[in-house]
Order: C-alpha cells, then structure tokens, then sequence
C-alpha cells in the first residue's frame, strides 16, 4: 500500500518549486532563494525511495519514457502553439517567416531540453526550453540507477561510490561542454535517488527520532545562513560536493516530518498529480508570463504584494489546471479506446494506418516548405522528406506480387495522376494553344525534370510533380533489381552502386529527366524501407521508444552539419546524411504511428491526406497559382494565415479530385459489368 505521507511530500515539493520559479523580487525575510537546495532533491529521492530494482529491458525504458517523456513532448507542444498565439494576436507578429521562425526556435530548444544553457559545443541555440528540463534528466537518473544497481546488486558500498562518481563527472563537465537532454543534471540526481533507495532498503525513516529532525533544521538553517543550500541541478551545479547536499537532504527530512503529522487531504491530492501540476506550471512559466504581468500591472500592484499576488495566480493555475487535465485524461481515454477499437473492427490495417499518417506528415511538410518560410526550418523539413517519402514506397513493395502486377499498380499510382496534370494543364491553357506552345508544353512535361544543371537548361521544371515520375522510376529500378539478384548481399551491392552513381551524376551537374539520377541516389532508401519492414526492424523501432534518444542526435547532427536537399542535389557527406535522414524519416514515423494511437481526429485528416499524396501534388502543380491567389484575397500574402489556408485549401481539393476519381470509377466498374 503507498505510504500517504510520499505524496504530501511531493505535494509540498512541488509547491517549493513553483514558488521558487516565481519568488524573484521578494524583499527583506522573504527570501526563498534557499528552496533551489531542497526542492528538486525532495523529487529525486522519493523518486529513488518509492523506485525497485528492475531490470532495464525494452520494457522498462518504455514504460519510463512514456511516463516522462510524452508529458515532456505535450508540455513542448503547447507552449509552441501558445507562442505561435500570443505572436500572431498579441505581439502582432502575423508573418510566416516571423511565425515559422518561433516554431524553429521552439523545435530545436525543444529536441536540446536545457533548462538553462544554450551552447552546446560550438552550436549556440539562443533559447532554452525552461523548467522542463526536469523530465528528461529523470528519466537518464532512472535508467543511471537502475543500471548501477544491477550491476553491484546489494552491495551498497560500490553502488554509492559509483553513482557519486557519475554525479561528480556530471558537475565537473557541464563547466565545459553542456550535452542535450540535460544528462548531466540526470547524473546528478541519480545519486540523490540512490539515497533515497537506500534509505527504503534499510527502513532508515522508522529509526528517526526528534532529535534528528532538531539536527537537521540546525543544519538547514546554517546552510541558508552560510549559503550552502543550492543544489542547481538545472546547471548541474553545487556550492559545495558535501555541505551542500548535507543541506539538502536535511531539508528532505523536515518535509518528511511534516508530511508525517499532516492529516489534511490537498497535499496528497496536489501530490498525487504533481507530475501533471509541474507540467501546467512549467507551460504557465513559459507561455503565460505575459498575461500575468499584464494583468498584475493593470492592477497596479508592486514590491512584495505583487510577488505574493503571483505566486498565489502560478500555485492556482497550475493545480486547477492540472486537476482538469487528469479529467479529461481519463474522458479521452475511454473514448479513445472506444474509436480505435471501431477503427480496428472497420478491418483497418496497422502498418498501412500508419504509413498513410506518415504520408499525410509529409505531404504536410512539404507543402509546408514551399512558401516562405524561416530558413533553419526549411533545412529540418527538407532533410527527410523525399527520403522518408522513399523509404515509405520501399516499405510497401511487396516482392511476392508479379512484376506485370507491380507496373500496372505503378502506372495507376504515380503516371495516372502524372497524366491528368499534363491534360488538366493544357486544358487550363487551351487559349494559349499554338504549335510552338504545344511543343514546348509537350517537351516540359515529357522530359520531366525537377531542375537542371548542365543539360537541358532551356526546359521549366515540373515543380512537385517530378516526384510522382522519380518515385515511378524508383519503383521500376528497385523491381529488376529485386527480380535479378536473388541474395540479399547482391542486392545491397546493387542499390549501393546505383545509389553512388546517382551521388556522382549529381555532383558533376548531369540532373537527368524523369530525376533518374535521384532515382539512381534514392534507391538505398527504398531497399531500406524494404528491408525494414521483412526484418520487422520498423516494428521493432516503433516498439521502442526510447529509441528517440539515440535517433534524434543523429538527424540533428545531420541537419546542423548541412543537411540534405535532393532537389539540389545536396548529399555530402554520403554516409551521414543518408543515416540521419533515415533516422528522421524513423522518428517521423513514430510520430505517425503515435497519432495513429492516440489522436483520434488527427489520424483521420492526415490518413485522409496521406491517401491523396500524388493527387496533391498534381493539384499544386495545376492549381496552386489560383489557389494562393483566392488565399491572398482574404489575407496578407506573407502572413502565417496565408500559408494556412492555402495548404488546407490544396488538400480539400485533392480530397474531392480523389473522390471523383473513384466516383468515376466505379461507375465505369458498374457500366462494364452491366454490358457483360
């Protein structure tokens, strides 16, 4: 049975916590400067008191990387969509670039999960995520103990030792080099919940007498006097490797004492859900800062009376808010599993649900990139979408069909579409026919190219559509060599040749029609779908989510050191772009596979849009001068609204193209059987 007094702990821990956010400029005695030693010490010793020896399996970081992680990740989500609110309506910074610049800001701020710094080795991000921090360096303190204890098992001696040694290698580094995750605030904390494992292990509680609890206020209270109580795990940082965590811990078992003799119920409550109340207070901190100011000047408050006032607002937003959020936690829960098992009864396919949902991500992404848009941005979503688009294709091949089976469903993928673009065009322009019109029209479309270096410098470019005749040609490429080769060694070796060939030809400016030499570069990526799903390797990364902390570093890496960008032919260095671009393209998947869980509204429009991916692009191509100019006529061209609607606007029409489409034919199914 849990032991009520640990929530009441933490209820009153995370209550010092808010109250240590939001204190600054108190004066005179109220000072609770002193709290940066105790609260956070509270969290990760009950943590370490109320955790067991586990065995750390796929299981395990699952389980902790659902627990606090997501929260994390939901925390990061909304304060973006905040920011993105309070610039477009209160800040009046309406433009996509200002706006997609936030979102940059706020992806990468977001991915680095410092509370504090903002340079890591030579990158200097500018911002940092806040309070947040706290939940990625638990869970690298969780997985820190959990090893150690399994290794040393009950040897208490050798376990402390080391983990004392790991939090002292954390504060020393982070005077040099600051990592992501906030690791080293996790290696710090680990020790702290070391001791509180121990003290469980051993029933040190039931041995403590009042004289202890005088003794530690003795030792409290002389810590504050002298300066020694601060622990600042967010720099993981120390006045003093001993006096101070003295101090720390004196204050944990003051707490304790109080959180024994209180009989009152809203410390427990508020402890309970103090993971949801730090997570409320944490996006209040960060994104509703202004309002409270604003609403504090309005009623003219100042000095100590403002600063209680606050504190007061920040401890009842963040547990009213909290409160309400578990509600509609477990309200959306239960309708959630009701529509998914709906979904799942309507003979929905898994794997096919979440590729659809990753198609509809990236059609999303790159109609997103095509306006104008922050830069930095730009290069995040360019470095994976055509090679995830690929790899998605790859994953979907099925080897058993027939070759003939496979063109014909080829033909109807990519060239239908293809085609009613090039008739829908000429059709669009039938006042402008000429025969020199005509042949230029005819040549553009049949060469087919996305953009030209050396050769064929006369002929426009396609736009998106080229996509359709690469992911054509892939298809046809990837299918002989699949039928030609029958080891896996040989057809690596294949796709391996082709794929250096394509990089050559893009190097030396001989960009070929139809894309061929993308499509020569692009085939790794299609084998590696392929491969990923007969290993069930994608199951496998999708099984595991904490896979995100070593995928992330490699697509950041990537895209810090240049990225890639096929239409450019942008592919160096080889090696590192084609693996960060497939841990991109994982990542992305796993996040269509997590909206196929747990989003039921998402799903439905993305699986919508991942369905009419081809069909959107032949709308772009066709419409999309039309379509941005109906946009323009109810907002400002280079306003994030703009973009917005412009890009709804292209889906909803491809959304009914493919309706006709179908409409059509299935009655020319029905016509056919009629007359037989």
């Amino acid at each position: 049975m849990r032991e009520k007094w640990i929530d009441t702990a933490k209820g009153i821990a995370i209550l010092l916590v808010i109250i240590g956010h939001v204190s600054a400029g108190l004066e005179g005695i109220w000072n609770f400067s002193f709290v940066y030693g105790i609260h956070l010490v509270i969290f990760f010793v009950l943590s370490g008191y109320t955790s067991k020896k586990k065995r750390i399996n796929g299981d395990y970081l699952n389980a902790r990387f659902s627990r606090l992680m997501v929260p994390y990740f939901y925390t990061c989500l909304l304060i973006m969509l905040t920011d993105i609110f309070n610039s477009y309506l209160v800040y009046h910074e309406r433009s996509a670039a200002s706006i997609t610049r936030l979102i940059s800001r706020d992806l990468v701020r977001s991915f680095f999960a410092s509370g504090t710094h903002t340079v890591f080795g030579t990158i200097e991000l500018g911002s940092k995520i806040g309070a947040i921090w706290f939940l990625p360096a638990m869970f690298f303190a969780s997985l820190l103990l959990q090893a150690v204890l399994n290794y040393f098992g009950e040897n208490d001696a050798y376990a402390g030792t080391v983990l004392a040694l790991i939090a002292l290698t954390g504060h020393i580094s982070a005077q040099f080099l600051w990592l992501p995750f906030s690791i080293q605030s996790g290696m710090m904390a680990a020790f702290f919940m070391w001791i509180g494992f121990v003290i469980r292990k051993h029933d040190l509680l039931s041995k403590v007498r009042w004289s202890h609890y005088l003794f530690a206020q003795l030792i409290l209270l002389l810590g504050i006097f002298l300066g020694y109580c601060n622990v600042n795990f967010v720099t993981a940082d120390i006045n003093d490797v001993i006096l101070s965590v003295l101090v720390g811990l004196s204050g944990c078992l003051l707490v304790y004492g109080i959180s024994v003799i209180y009989k009152g119920r809203i410390l427990d409550y508020i402890g309970r859900i103090s993971l949801t109340v730090l997570c409320t207070h944490l996006y209040a901190l960060e994104a509703l800062a202004p309002y409270v100011n604003k609403s504090l000047d309005l009623l003219k408050l100042e000095g100590n009376l403002r600063v209680w006032t606050c504190i007061v607002i920040e401890i009842l937003f963040a547990v009213l808010t909290a409160s309400a959020v578990e509600k509609l936690k477990h309200s959306f829960s239960r309708r959630k599993s009701s529509f998914l098992e709906k979904r799942q009864t309507d003979g929905f396919d898994v794997n096919t649900l979440t590729v659809d949902i990753a198609k509809g991500l990236l059609l999303l992404s790159i109609l997103f990139s095509l306006f104008r848009i922050d830069e930095n941005l730009r290069t995040i979503l360019f470095s994976c979408q055509i090679p995830a688009l690929v790899f998605l294709y790859g994953y979907s091949y099925d080897s058993s069909k027939s070759v003939s089976k496979i063109i014909k469903n080829s033909l109807s993928f990519f060239l239908l579409p293809y085609s009613l673009l090039v008739i829908g065009d000429l059709l669009l322009q039938a006042n402008h026919w000429t025969p020199s019109f005509l042949d230029d029209k005819l040549s553009q479309y049949l060469f087919g190219l996305s953009l030209t270096k050396e050769l064929w410098t006369d002929l426009p470019s396609v736009g998106l559509a080229a996509l359709m005749l690469l992911l054509f040609l892939i298809t046809l490429i990837y299918t002989a060599v699949d039928r030609l080769f029958k080891t896996d060694r040989l057809k690596w070796a294949c796709c391996l040749s082709l794929s250096l060939l394509g990089l050559a030809l893009g190097e030396m400016g001989y960009w070929l029609l139809w894309s061929l030499d993308i499509a020569c570069y692009a085939i790794i990526f299609y084998r590696l779908g392929h491969q990923f799903h007969q290993k069930q390797w994608l199951q496998t990364v999708l099984n595991n989510s904490f896979l995100y902390f070593i995928l992330s570093p490699i697509w950041a890496y990537m895209i810090y050191i240049g990225g890639m960008d096929m239409i450019v032919r942008q592919y160096e260095p080889y090696g590192m772009v084609i693996i960060g671009s497939l841990a991109g393209t994982l990542l992305t998947i796993g996040l269509a596979d997590y909206i196929r869980q747990n989003w039921p509204l998402a799903q439905i429009f993305l699986k919508k849009a991942g369905e009419s991916f081809m069909m959107a692009l032949a709308v772009y191509t066709l419409l999309g001068a039309q379509i941005e100019s109906a946009a323009a006529s109810v907002f400002n061209p280079s306003s994030f609204a703009y973009l917005l609607l412009s890009i709804i606007l292209q889906i909803f029409l491809s959304g009914i193209a493919i309706q006709i489409l179908l409409s059509g034919k299935n009655r020319l199914s029905k016509l056919i059987s009629s007359r037989r």
